[in-house]
C-alpha cells in the first residue's frame, strides 16, 4: 500500500508552503541552538554586529533565511553548518541496515 504523505494535499495546494515551512523550520533549529548554548537573543545580535530585531526576525521564521545568515548564526554559537539533500518519500527498507533506505515504489 502506498502512503501520501501527510499534509501533501494542502502543500500542494498552496504555492510556496513547502519552502515557509522550511524557513520555519530552520528558525526553530537555530533557537534550539541558541537555547543549548546558553546565548541569550542580545548576545547573540552583539557576536553578529545585527540589532536585537534581526535576530528576533531570523529566529521567528520571518526573514528570508540564507545560508549566510544560518552559518552565522550557527558559528556565532559554536556550531557548523551542513546541508543534506535527499528525495522526498524514503522509506526505510525492510531488508536493509538501519541506515539504508530506498525510494518509495
Amino acid at each position: 500500500m502506498a502512503h501520501k504523505p501527510l499534509f501533501g494535499d494542502l502543500i500542494t495546494a498552496h504555492e510556496g508552503l513547502t519552502e515557509e515551512l522550511k524557513v520555519v523550520g530552520a528558525a526553530a533549529d537555530l533557537t534550539l541552538l541558541l537555547n543549548h548554548a546558553g546565548v541569550s537573543r542580545a548576545d547573540l545580535a552583539r557576536k553578529l554586529g545585527w540589532s536585537r530585531a534581526r535576530v528576533s526576525q531570523v529566529l521567528a521564521g520571518q526573514e528570508n533565511t540564507t545560508v549566510q545568515t544560518i552559518t552565522a548564526v550557527a558559528e556565532a554559537l559554536g556550531y557548523t553548518f551542513d546541508t543534506v539533500f535527499h528525495r522526498p518519500m524514503y522509506r526505510l527498507h525492510r531488508n536493509a541496515e538501519p541506515s539504508g533506505c530506498l525510494p518509495e515504489s
